[in-house]
């Protein structure tokens, strides 16, 4: 057994964040073509890899000689670690920071045997080869540096960690908001619909008024096209615009068959409800920051393969508002 302080501990943990940080961070910056701040955190660091690696080496240093051992209880270790991970942080924040839901053999998209099985290889890798200098290094520092450095490091990253989980649990809400608006609207908009065909067919001046609105209603916007902060806040404000137009357009329709008298309020009798529903959600809608969509999205930006079994139109929402769809996802909307 390898008695490590707890201070050494702490940098072990740090360093294997700092080095998991800049694998995916390059990884996903080459596949995006774009710098990208990989991780759940704002900071240089992804704390799956720091206790990945501190799972690993505690099950694994004492039988560091056996490479088959190593490769079975490292792969175990971390596939257990990354399951819980995974499954708790979806149960938290209704998102699933990665997922494997496409890959063969997967658990609840939250693990697959291929990724196991790279678990593994880097149990080995990180045994035979990374640690062993990294340990030496660690071991160099004075007790009281290393006490020190591990306290700074500790102190910053619980800052970080704070601000972070604030920021998935905004996204949280927003989702959920943003769900509940879509619904609500959808189920507005097919009231309206329904009463406006059923008013329509006895008065051709009312078909014809109806006709030209849904013609707005169908109007499609400019795409928003580059990247960086200017180009996220341009896209933000186009989306905010459209969904305003949207509400006023389905308010202008209501509007308009109240105006068909008792026939309108025979066909439909919520629909003072309806108007009244639609100005509250276009107050709202005007209420919110752009910061607040801007936070989202950035937290969306640094985690690309993050989705929501729960929220998945509306992190497709987001999704389009970051110019970063696949192509397949693109092909699923249009079908």
């Amino acid at each position: 057994m390898y008695d490590y302080t707890a201070p050494q501990w702490l940098l072990f943990f740090f360093s294997y964040c700092f080095l998991g940080w800049v694998w995916e961070s390059c990884f996903v910056s080459l596949r995006t073509r774009t710098w990208t701040n990989r991780g759940f955190l704002y900071g240089p660091w992804i704390p799956i890899y720091g206790f990945g690696a501190v799972v690993i080496l505690w099950l694994t240093l004492p039988v560091r000689q056996s490479i088959p051992l190593i490769y079975l209880l490292g792969m175990t270790g971390a596939t257990v670690l990354e399951y819980v991970t995974g499954a708790a942080m979806e149960k938290i924040f209704h998102v699933r920071y990665w997922d494997y839901s496409n890959a063969p053999l997967n658990l609840n998209g939250h693990i697959c045997l291929f990724c196991s099985l790279g678990w593994g290889v880097f149990s080995v890798l990180l045994v035979k080869y990374l640690h062993p200098p990294v340990e030496k290094l660690i071991l160099l520092l004075p007790a009281t540096a290393a006490e020190i450095l591990s306290m700074a490091l500790l102190a910053a990253f619980a800052v970080d960690a704070t601000r972070s989980v604030q920021e998935a649990l905004h996204l949280k809400e927003l989702l959920g908001q943003l769900a509940e608006s879509n619904a609500a609207i959808a189920k507005i908009q097919a009231r309206l619909d329904e009463a406006a065909d059923a008013l329509a067919k006895n008065s051709a001046q009312l078909r014809e008024r109806l006709q030209g609105l849904e013609a707005l209603l169908q109007e499609p916007l400019p795409a928003v096209r580059g990247r960086g902060r200017k180009a996220l806040e341009t896209a933000l404000g186009e989306a905010r615009r459209r969904r305003q137009a949207l509400l006023r357009q389905l308010s202008e329709k209501a509007d308009l068959l109240m105006e068909s008298g008792q026939k309108a309020a025979e066909s439909l009798p919520d629909l003072p409800s309806f108007r009244e529903r639609l100005r509250q959600m276009e107050a709202s809608l005007s209420a919110r920051r752009d910061r607040e969509l801007r936070r989202a999205a950035d937290l969306l930006r640094r985690n690309p393969s993050a989705v929501s079994p729960r929220y998945r139109r509306e992190v497709e929402s987001l999704r389009r508002i970051l110019g970063r769809r696949k192509k397949k996802d693109r092909k699923e909307t249009e079908d």
